[in-house]
């Protein structure tokens, strides 16, 4: 366990259920409620709900399409990145930054693994209903089946405060 921003300590299956109280909300650039969220919004109000985070970790401000790696250089403040043999191994739970097309050359996507009710593995995040992410024609929060551009991951992240396996 890495120690918690705040002190709570949370499941992997704890943050699946969270991000899936999510499923359905629009998407919106910057957004961080109900009402409209993006991909980063995901993450961080995930965060924030399970007590392990709070506002100040939060990045506002940032443009449609990131430049450079800012997205990885965020989640490193305040994630444990996994590096080596972990990296290859997506857990329910993880975060994963990638880039969703490549046409664009910076990581811009974020994302929570999950687990399907299949058993295959999944992906709870915010799209904008582009069809290279994740296939929706509508965007918003979705829960998606592995797709070719997840192999676009360049890194991987747990929340600090995570227990169990």
């Amino acid at each position: 366990m890495t120690e918690s921003l705040t002190g709570t300590c949370v499941t992997r299956e704890q943050i699946v259920e969270c991000a899936r109280g999510w499923l359905g909300v629009p998407w919106r650039h910057q957004g961080r409620n109900r009402s409209g969220i993006d991909c980063g919004g995901l993450i961080i109000e995930v965060a924030k709900e399970l007590g392990i985070a709070t506002s100040a970790h939060d990045r506002a401000g940032y443009e449609r399409l990131p430049t450079l790696y800012m997205l990885v250089q965020h989640c490193a403040k305040w994630m444990r990145q996994k590096t080596g043999a972990e990296y290859d191994v997506r857990l329910p739970g993880d975060v994963v930054v990638m880039k969703p097309n490549e046409s664009y050359p910076w990581p811009s996507h974020l994302g929570i693994i999950s687990k399907l009710p299949s058993g295959e593995i999944g992906m709870l995040h915010s799209n904008c209903g582009t069809a290279g992410m994740g296939g929706g024609i509508k965007g918003g929060v979705i829960e998606s089946s592995y797709a070719p551009w997840w192999d676009r991951t360049v890194a991987v992240y747990e929340y600090r405060g995570l227990v169990g396996n």
